[in-house]
């Protein structure tokens, strides 16, 4: 009792190592106790030892295959695999939007070349593009390197039917609003949007 809260208390306090090892002195008096298997699991996925991260993980559901504290892991999972899909979904709509208006509706120079940059990202499979960015710097790893990487990977698939709309768009629109007194960002969100 004592060894496990004192695992989880170092955990808390992020100190890792520690609490992987009164974890692990906990599972040598008692083998079978699914709790420590699963919280030893996630410290070490924590560390980044990922592959002694899914042993553990694999003893505890032999052990336990119903137990509600592996279904724990399975809602950590679901939370961060949300996050990430809420988080890319902005980051790529953003980025899509400005790509898009900027190619089409401003003056930014060489617009062609824009264009055919801006689709290139969706030539590479993402995982390649994780791999290269992870491989680069160890500073994109974590949850924001994942969004970051899940991005740059996938705006392309917002930039591109929005370039499309806005290229349809008839210029005379925004003139019109300009011209009734409404300024840039209204006319932007107004009529562009």
């Amino acid at each position: 009792e004592a060894r496990w809260e004192l695992g989880r208390t170092f955990a808390l306090l992020g100190q890792l190592p520690e609490a992987v090892t009164e974890f692990t002195e906990l599972l040598k008096h008692h083998p079978n106790d699914v709790g420590a298997l699963v919280q030893l699991a996630l410290a070490e996925k924590a560390i980044g030892r990922l592959e002694q991260a899914q042993d553990w993980l694999e003893r505890a559901l032999a052990l336990d295959p119903d137990s509600s504290v592996i279904n724990l892991y399975v809602g950590e999972l679901l939370y961060n695999t949300v996050r990430l899909v809420v988080g890319t979904v902005i980051a790529c709509g953003l980025i899509g939007l400005v790509a898009a208006w900027l190619t089409e509706r401003s003056n930014l120079p060489w617009p062609a070349l824009w264009r055919i940059l801006l689709v290139a990202p969706i030539a590479v499979p993402s995982f390649i593009n994780g791999f290269t960015w992870i491989s680069l710097s160890g500073r994109f790893e974590g949850f924001a390197g994942a969004v970051m990487i899940m991005t740059l990977s996938h705006f392309t698939f917002v930039y591109l039917p929005v370039a499309a709309a806005f290229r349809g768009l008839d210029p005379a629109y925004e003139e019109t609003s300009r011209a009734l007194g409404n300024g840039p960002w209204r006319t932007f969100w107004l009529i562009t949007l």
